[in-house]
């Protein structure tokens, strides 16, 4: 097989399954989980560039999909299926080349402030960067400003995800945005924040770099960098 031909089946892997492969994990849609990353191993035992099988693989397939969750012709889960798997290629490509040699788009913390209690959105949200090429590092639930602010200087992330969804925890993002800010050593974070809260105007007060109040919001965001 030629090389863009074992690239295309790659992303033909990608942009197969559906709702049903996602819930009940189907024949077929069995056999592209597991056929994704074993063909990403392929292509490096094959001394593929890794702009090749990145730029032109998973980049692409992931574009693709995110196209198509717009124009409706992909749910959310699908959506989310589709993400998963190229995160799980990611994965190989990076642990198997190293820190030095692996390409990645940047790194993004995620994390939820005392109060918040509702997770799944940040988990969604780390799925769908991880899917575009970001390191994903998750600081937990319940963080306290001080505890981000030394979490951010340890690990050096390009951005910042807070997830707020309820009203009530709205003093408690001000609080630590505004730390955040103020700090000088963190001048180049980038902070967004997101969640039902954002979606229903509540933050307007807050100076963030975005917001992402759903998940259209979200994708835009995602396309954008």
């Amino acid at each position: 097989m030629k090389e863009h031909d074992f690239i295309r089946q790659i992303s033909e892997n990608l942009a197969k399954g559906g709702l049903g492969t996602f819930f009940s994990q189907a024949e077929y849609g069995m056999k592209d989980r597991v056929r994704t990353p074993e063909s990403v191993i392929r292509s490096m035992d094959k001394n593929m560039p890794l702009s090749f099988v990145c730029a032109d693989n998973l980049d692409k397939a992931m574009n693709q999909s995110l196209r198509k969750f717009e124009d409706g012709e992909y749910t959310l889960p699908e959506l989310i299926f589709r993400a998963n798997c190229t995160g799980n290629a990611r994965d190989i490509l990076w642990k198997q080349l190293g820190a030095s040699e692996a390409k990645i788009r940047g790194k993004f913390a995620l994390v939820t402030i005392p109060g918040e209690k509702h997770i799944y959105g940040k988990d969604i949200v780390a799925l769908l960067l991880k899917g575009v090429g970001f390191k994903i590092i998750d600081f937990g639930i319940a963080v306290p400003a001080d505890k981000i602010i030394r979490y951010v200087k340890d690990h050096k992330p390009d951005y910042l995800g807070i997830s707020t969804s309820t009203t009530s925890t709205i003093p408690e993002l001000k609080k630590t945005v505004e730390k955040l800010s103020e700090n000088k050593y963190l001048n180049n974070l980038k902070i967004i924040i997101g969640g039902y809260a954002v979606g229903a105007g509540f933050t307007k007060s807050i100076n963030t770099n975005s917001k992402c109040g759903n998940i259209d919001q979200t994708i835009a965001f995602l396309k954008s960098l």
